[in-house]
């Protein structure tokens, strides 16, 4: 018997209210039951080259000057993977189920605990790849989410929004990108450094969908397969 959201408060420092992203359509409705893949997106008009935050033009988001994590990471995820081999970060309250989505933490009172997104495990300082072709756009630091990138997206006939939390500030990218580019870098901005500090969780690059203006689990929308119960990889990507 699969796993049953409990009814709780879904109060969320994640939650950003309406995101305005750069060149991409409404949604068109319909889509696939299938799990989605990266395609090339011919929907989303093209923008000019990809700029860094300081606006200045970069020729390749993969020609950033690379930190020693970076250097030591000589794979590149598979298109529909933020990062190599992905790997759910736990918390240390409520274990690997709390880094996934849905009433899968526990506040104080014992009470269920709304997480809106996906939590996977990238050491501070590593890339943060596109996992989709799509449009990327910079956003300012909010609480709780911190430095993050929106990359929009058409799968299956619907637009998707895909956001990237807790990045560096520096070297983020804006424009149009392609599956496996990346898009900046692991930071702990955010309540991220406080909650590694407190020893809650580990250094991780929290991922969120939106679908239709949607919140949905991002587990579908991986090239690597994870067991929505227990957070294991049932099938890598390949």
């Amino acid at each position: 018997m699969g796993w049953t959201q409990r009814a709780g408060t879904r109060e969320d420092p994640y939650e950003l209210g309406p995101v305005e992203v750069v060149g991409h359509r409404r949604p068109s409705g319909g889509g696939s039951s299938a799990r989605p893949m990266p395609s090339r997106m011919s929907a989303i008009p093209r923008v000019p080259g990809l700029v860094d935050e300081r606006g200045e033009p970069v020729d390749s988001v993969h020609t950033e000057e690379k930190t020693e994590v970076q250097q030591k990471k000589e794979e590149e995820p598979c298109p529909g993977d933020p990062v190599p081999h992905p790997e759910i970060a736990p918390q240390t309250a409520s274990s690997v189920r709390g880094g996934m989505f849905g009433f899968t933490r526990k506040k104080k009172d014992g009470a269920p605990k709304w997480h809106n997104g996906v939590d996977f495990k990238n050491p501070y300082g590593a890339p943060d790849y596109a996992m989709y072709d799509g449009v990327a756009t910079l956003h300012t630091e909010v609480a709780g989410a911190g430095y993050y990138v929106t990359a929009a997206s058409e799968i299956g006939g619907r637009q998707v929004e895909i956001l990237y939390f807790h990045m560096q500030k520096e070297r983020r990218v804006s424009g149009v990108v392609k599956a496996g580019d990346i898009i900046g870098y692991q930071g702990d901005s955010g309540n991220l450094k406080e909650a590694i500090r407190k020893g809650k969780t580990v250094s991780h690059v929290h991922i969120k969908v939106r679908v239709a203006g949607e919140t949905v689990d991002p587990l579908p929308y991986l090239a690597t397969e994870i067991d929505p119960e227990t957070g294991g990889v049932t099938q890598p990507c390949e």
